[in-house]
């Protein structure tokens, strides 16, 4: 599964979809939505785990402002963090 898991393509889609439903409250987006569309390959029961971890990165505190310059140029290097962490709690 965690390969099933680590496309940066599909992640991305499920960080927008969830950012999508925490902050700007579009309805519809549901957890069977999310896997159906971008993981329907992986079973219900593996993919809440990882829809759980996904959400809790989304509950980080914002950063400072001055900090946010660094986020914006090294948003290319996203994939490379979210593989470390996934490495690191499979």
């Amino acid at each position: 599964m965690a390969g099933e898991l680590e496309g940066s393509k599909t992640l991305s889609g499920l960080l927008s979809g969830l950012a999508q439903d925490a902050f700007h409250g579009h309805p519809g987006i549901t957890e069977e939505l999310l896997r159906s569309q971008l993981y329907p390959e992986v079973p219900p029961e593996e993919f809440r785990p990882f829809l759980a971890k996904m959400r809790g990165i989304l509950k980080v505190p914002l950063l400072p402002v001055a900090d946010m310059a660094w986020v914006i140029i090294n948003t290319q290097n996203i994939h490379k963090i979210f593989y470390i962490i996934f490495s690191l709690s499979l």
